[in-house]
């Protein structure tokens, strides 16, 4: 028959009983310090004062609980011995939260000891009292190391209590016991924090963030991961965990210096190995927190040599990028929904395992890359947004097959440049330059928005006319701090008005000359060496210079719209709500006026508000008043032929 397995030790129950054996203890201690203070004694702050009697009679009421052979006081011997009995309880119980501290931060028994005696007047507001009174100031009810020298039941030196109380030492380093400042050592307040009380009662630990198992060991040291790219630290990170055989947990990424101790302490005690992002922190902040984080810890870190500097011991690690590897472990991790995250190639993956512990909603993966995008970009960039998708763009055949192929082409790009070698063949990177040209009004804002919207990836759109300047070299560093922050992030960035800075290449005259010439190289260098999609667009192609257009992957025409593509543009204005009327002749519209998508939608908008502002429909009448008005607009002239009969209700009179 398969013997039973022993009890597990009721933490609350043990801790109850061992504050008995304090009381007991606490009493020898106010014994003694009576005899020696005389009978005469008296003290003049009755607010502050606790008399023989009251400590007497206090303590005998918290140590009456315990029952002990013959009558009055045990001796001291015999309460020590009590006491080193019952802590071999919790020595026998190895699976408790006393084996597991002493085993996690390599606790003695005697800085357990010193545990359960700063913890008492948390537990027992009696017990600061008997502090107080021990310590000859009711206003101290705490312990000391002074005083827990006196109870400890171990012969503890005051330079070993020293040590044991140390800034480095194990009870301080993990936040076990909080020393406040502004004493001398031998008289601070020794506290623990209420999540150290609530363990020792026997609350379960808390993971101080997700969990994510890919083996059991215990780590044998710390590592410092270094490197500008989130998709090559994530891997970097989770190839170690799966060669090392560790449980990580993503520690929150705003961590302060002072919730560092706590949650490395609580990571620790669950077998897992914290992972923390770099705390912004001076030299001073470093140097204080290097001995924390050289024991089994990952430290996420911009710069490796402050630290070590700092006297951080730990392995350093670059990665490097490996989009094959970043691909494998999104869809091991993501599982379906990584289908979402297809061209997000530069992706946090510990921060999407973050975001996928609080919600397993799809759209809040998306939202979490393109918060990761925008928080560099929005500094240079406007938000490019849509609802629309390519069905809703009304394009030629051959536009929209060649956005078909740009929107195709970015989901094999791996394959291709990496997998095939074409990448290696002809050093070219996974970067995509494409050029939209055409009038305006075609669609190309519209076209970037979505292709972005197909692919999953934020847009942002860039004017470059604003970032081209007049000084020398000012241009090339504005693209510069744009290009900084782009890098390593999922975003598709549209360049408006590529015009200003592609135009014909002049014959060199002067500095100015060289310079802007200067400046078209350096973008378009700086375009080919980005890894994200690019897309830039034009209303005066035949402004550019023809050398450039090889560049650019794609070139995509968006020509002004054909009578067939106008009447369905003109076809959308019947899908609002508004009221129109019957003798609406759309057909006629889009025959005889050659206007762009752009230029119908002000049409539709201008007719809407005129029929609005009389109190009726939209008829033919406002339509073509509408349209006379843009035509103007644009410095067209308005001919009798395109109006025929309409001609007097287009320029605002009456048929």
């Amino acid at each position: 028959m398969r013997p039973e397995a022993p009890p597990v030790l009721d933490p609350g129950l043990w801790l109850e009983q061992a504050l008995q054996l304090l009381a007991l203890r606490l009493r020898h201690e106010v014994a003694l310090t009576r005899a020696l203070r005389g009978p005469d004694r008296r003290e003049q702050f009755l607010g502050l004062f606790l008399s023989d009697d009251e400590a007497e009679a206090m303590l005998d009421e918290m140590s009456g609980r315990l029952s002990v052979s013959g009558a009055g006081v045990p001796a001291l011997d015999e309460v020590i011995e009590a006491w080193h009995a019952h802590a071999a309880r919790r020595r026998a119980d190895l699976r408790g939260i006393w084996v597991r501290m002493a085993q996690a931060f390599g606790l003695a028994e005697a800085e357990l000891d010193l545990l359960v005696l700063a913890a008492a007047p948390a537990l027992d507001p009696r017990f600061g009292r008997a502090y107080g009174y021990l310590s000859d100031d009711l206003t101290r009810r705490h312990l000391t190391p002074a005083l827990a020298q006196r109870l400890l039941p171990h012969r503890i030196d005051a330079l070993t209590l020293r040590r044991m109380l140390a800034p480095e030492a194990p009870l301080r380093l993990s936040a076990l016991i909080r020393m406040e400042p502004g004493l001398p050592q031998i008289e601070a307040a020794l506290r623990t924090e209420e999540a150290v009380t609530d363990l020792m009662l026997g609350a379960a630990p808390i993971a101080p963030g997700p969990r994510l198992s890919l083996g059991s060991r215990a780590p044998s040291g710390s590592v410092i991961v270094a490197g500008a790219s989130p998709d090559a630290v994530s891997v970097a990170v989770l190839d170690m965990a799966e060669r090392e055989g560790w449980t990580l947990c993503l520690c929150p990424g705003d961590d302060g210096s002072d919730l560092i101790a706590g949650r490395c302490r609580d990571a620790r005690l669950l077998g897992t190995v914290p992972v923390l992002a770099e705390p912004a922190v001076d030299a001073a902040g470093r140097v204080a927190l290097a001995p924390l984080l050289s024991d089994g810890v990952i430290l996420l870190a911009s710069e490796v040599e402050p630290w070590l500097e700092a006297g951080l011991r730990a392995e350093v690690v670059e990665p490097v990028a490996d989009p094959l590897r970043h691909a494998r472990w999104k869809a091991r991790l993501l599982g379906e929904d990584a289908g979402l995250l297809r061209q997000a190639r530069h992706a946090e993956l510990l921060h999407l395992v973050r975001v996928r512990s609080r919600s397993a909603a799809p759209g809040d993966l998306r939202r979490a890359t393109e918060a990761q995008a925008a928080a560099g970009l929005t500094r240079f960039a406007r938000r490019l947004t849509t609802c629309r998708t390519l069905d809703d763009l009304v394009l030629p055949p051959a536009t929209r097959a060649a956005l078909d192929r740009l929107i195709g082409g970015q989901g094999q790009a791996a394959r291709v440049l990496g997998t095939w070698g074409f990448g290696a063949l002809w050093s070219k990177g996974q970067g995509t330059v494409a050029l939209f040209k055409g009038p305006s009004g075609t669609g190309k804002t519209m076209a970037a928005a979505i292709t972005g919207a197909a692919l999953g990836l934020p847009v942002f759109r860039i004017d470059l006319a604003a970032m081209v300047s007049k000084y020398i070299g000012e241009t090339e560093k504005n693209l510069e701090q744009l290009f900084l922050a782009a890098e390593g992030t999922d975003a598709l960035l549209f360049f408006d008005e590529a015009d200003s800075l592609f135009g014909q290449r002049s014959e060199v005259t002067d500095a100015h000359d060289r310079y802007a010439n200067l400046e078209t190289s350096y973008l378009l260098q700086r375009l080919e060496s980005f890894d994200g999609l690019s897309v830039l667009a034009t209303n005066l192609a035949q402004n550019m210079d023809p050398a450039f257009l090889r560049r650019f992957d794609h070139v995509i025409d968006f020509p002004v719209p054909a009578a067939d593509l106008r009447r369905a543009l003109w076809d959308r204005g019947l899908q609002a709500r508004a009221p129109i009327s019957g003798d609406v002749d759309l057909g006629l519209l889009a025959e005889r006026f050659d206007l762009t998508g752009a230029e119908i939608r002000n049409c539709w908008l201008d007719a809407a508000y005129r029929a609005a502002a009389r109190g009726g429909a939209i008829d033919m009448e406002v339509l073509l008043q509408a349209v006379a008005a843009e035509l103007l607009k644009q410095g067209k002239v308005l001919r009798k032929s395109d109006f025929g009969a309409h001609y007097a209700v287009a320029r605002g009179g009456r048929a």
